[in-house]
C-alpha cells in the first residue's frame, strides 16, 4: 500500500501516555491523557502513515496545557471524522474482487447454487425469498479494500498539515488565536451563542452562575471550538491555509471553509 509505513507503534507516544498516567489526578493531565490515548488508537488504526509526524507534535506538547490538549483533540477529531480506514466499502451491487480471487468467487457461487437447489426441494414456494436473503448476506459482509485517489489526497493533506503545524509561525498563530479568545481580547461574533450554551448547561445542572463565571466558561468553549476549526482546516487544506495565513485573511478563509463566525 503506497505511503504506509511498516512501523505502526510509537515508543515515544506510549511513554508519554505512561508518564501522563502518573499525573492523571490533575484535571488538565487527565484531559490530555484521555485525548492522547484515543488519538494514538485511531492513528494506528486509520492513518499509520503519519505516525512519525504525530510523534513530533506529541513531543512538543505539554500535558498541563489546555492549548496543547485542544490541538491534539482537533487532530483526533479530524482523523476520526474525516479519514476513512483505507476506504473500506461494503457493497451490495457490482461487487469488484481482485483478479486473484476470481476462482474463490466461482467456487462460492457454485456452492450457493447447490445450496439453493437443495433448499428448493423442500421450500419450492419460498426459494426466491431464501435465495435473496443468502445473497444479501453475502454482499453485505463482503469487505472491499480500495485505495482511491480521494483517500490518498486526504492522507497527503493530513501529513502535510501536521508538518505545517510544527512550523513556529503556524503554532504561535494558533496559540495567539486560542488565548486571544480565552482571555476575551478577541471575542467571536457568535459569542452570545456560547453564553447561551453555558446558561443552558447551568439550568440543566440546576446551578446559578454569576456573569464572571458565565464569561469564563463561554470564552473557554469558544477558544476550543475556534482552535479546532483552524487545526482541522489546516489538516484538510494545508496549502490553502498557509496561503491565506501569509495573505492576512486567514480568519475569513477558515470562516468560509468551516462555516463558523469569528
Amino acid at each position: 500500500m503506497e505511503g504506509i509505513q511498516t512501523r505502526n507503534r510509537s515508543k515515544l507516544i506510549e511513554e508519554r501516555i505512561e508518564l501522563a498516567k502518573q499525573e492523571a489526578k490533575n484535571i488538565y493531565v487527565d484531559t490530555y491523557l484521555t485525548i492522547l490515548k484515543v488519538l494514538y488508537k485511531y492513528t494506528i488504526k486509520k492513518t499509520p502513515q503519519v505516525l512519525s509526524q504525530l510523534e513530533k507534535i506529541v513531543e512538543k506538547t505539554y500535558m498541563f496545557s489546555s492549548f496543547d490538549s485542544s490541538v491534539l483533540a482537533a487532530i483526533k477529531d479530524h482523523i476520526m471524522d474525516h479519514i476513512p480506514p483505507t476506504e473500506q466499502y461494503y457493497r451490495r451491487e457490482r461487487l469488484r474482487l481482485p483478479h486473484k480471487n476470481i476462482h474463490n468467487l466461482k467456487d462460492g457461487l457454485e456452492y450457493i447454487i447447490d445450496v439453493l437447489r437443495a433448499l428448493g426441494k423442500y421450500s419450492k414456494n419460498n426459494l426466491r425469498y431464501i435465495g435473496k436473503r443468502i445473497l444479501d448476506d453475502i454482499y453485505s459482509k463482503a469487505k472491499i479494500y480500495r485505495i482511491t485517489p480521494a483517500y490518498k489526497r486526504k492522507i497527503q493533506n493530513l501529513r502535510k498539515g501536521l508538518e505545517y503545524l510544527m512550523i513556529p509561525d503556524v503554532w504561535n498563530n494558533l496559540y495567539e488565536t486560542y488565548w486571544d479568545i480565552l482571555s476575551g481580547k478577541r471575542l467571536p461574533l457568535d459569542y452570545s451563542y456560547y453564553v447561551w450554551q453555558v446558561n443552558m448547561w447551568a439550568d440543566i445542572m440546576d446551578r446559578k452562575l454569576d456573569w464572571e463565571t458565565q464569561r469564563m466558561h463561554a470564552q473557554e468553549k469558544a477558544a476550543h471550538d475556534y482552535l479546532r476549526s483552524h487545526v482541522i482546516c489546516l489538516l484538510s487544506k494545508p496549502d490553502e491555509y498557509m496561503q491565506h495565513m501569509k495573505a492576512g485573511d486567514l480568519w475569513a478563509f477558515v470562516r468560509g471553509t468551516m462555516q463558523i463566525y469569528p
